[in-house]
Formats: C-alpha cells, structure tokens, sequence
C-alpha cells in the first residue's frame, strides 16, 4: 500500500504502518530521516521545514539549522 499524504513509514516496518508525519516530526521534518537541529535550543518541525528556538545567550547567526 501507500502512505497518506505528508506520512511515511520511516522506519522501514510494516507492522507499524506509515508512523512518521513529515509535517512535524523533528526526526523526520519534510521526508525521512531528516533530523531537526536541537544544539543549544529547542528544535521544531512546521510544514515539513525544521525551526529552532535557541536557548538564552545563543542565536542561529548563520541560518543554518542542522548545526543549532
């Protein structure tokens, strides 16, 4: 079968069908095994794109996500 939109079975397992919504998922944002970024912040995941709410006293100066 197939997945509904915006799930993927990640995982590779069957018997857990298409568990990943690559929507918010912060393990699997926007397809899987994409990893949202969580150094020195909170990581999100909205509309398949990763986010990061950085912690006091740190900022993301260069835009790039997957380094915090």
């Amino acid at each position: 079968g197939s997945c509904d939109p915006n799930f993927n079975n990640c995982d590779g397992m069957n018997a857990n069908g298409c568990e990943a919504n690559t929507q918010t998922s912060t393990a699997h944002c926007g397809f899987c095994n994409n990893a949202c970024a969580s150094v020195n912040g909170a990581a999100t995941c909205s509309t398949g794109t990763c986010s990061i709410n950085c912690n006091a006293g740190h900022d993301n100066c260069n835009g790039v996500f997957s380094d915090g």
